[in-house]
């Protein structure tokens, strides 16, 4: 199995878009044969063209970082987990959120569909997940596949 390079990430998200090789390099200023090259791994692209690719396809941030590594270069933007004190006032809004959709149940849920943040109605539901699966991050998918007639979750 061979590894995926930046040229294959850029080409497939391009083709997802739908812009030809043409209009993005026009846009972002370099040559149609070189983007060509770059997506075929026959040239290795600086991290400022990875950027303004990725800036021009509206890729988001934590995939310009994977699209960095593949390239070999160090990611630029980091990742801070919601429970880091800078992000604070962020968790504060989204629990105001959350609580405002009581008493239905609400949950803030990360990138893999872990839950992060709930609102009362949402933690009464969550309790109810099965006891193999408890302890574990609470995944929503997970929760789903366990779920069997007679759960608290069911009802």
């Amino acid at each position: 199995m061979t590894a995926v390079t930046v040229g294959d990430l850029i080409r497939r998200r391009r083709d997802l878009v739908r812009r030809s090789q043409m209009d993005l390099a026009h846009e972002i200023g370099i040559s149609p044969r070189h983007l060509s090259f770059v997506e075929l791994g026959r040239s290795k692209p600086s991290p400022e063209v990875i950027m303004a690719i990725a800036r021009h396809l509206d890729l988001p941030l934590r995939e310009r970082n994977d699209w960095l590594l593949a390239a070999g270069y160090t990611p630029r933007f980091p990742e801070t987990p919601l429970t880091d004190p800078a992000l604070s006032g962020v968790r504060t809004s989204l629990q105001t959120l959350l609580d405002a959709h009581d008493p239905f149940p609400g949950a803030a849920i990360d990138g893999q569909w872990n839950v992060r943040l709930t609102n009362e109605a949402g933690r009464r539901l969550i309790s109810g997940i099965p006891e193999e699966i408890r302890g574990m991050p609470t995944n929503l998918f997970r929760t789903a596949a366990h779920m069997r007639p007679g759960n608290p979750v069911n009802t």
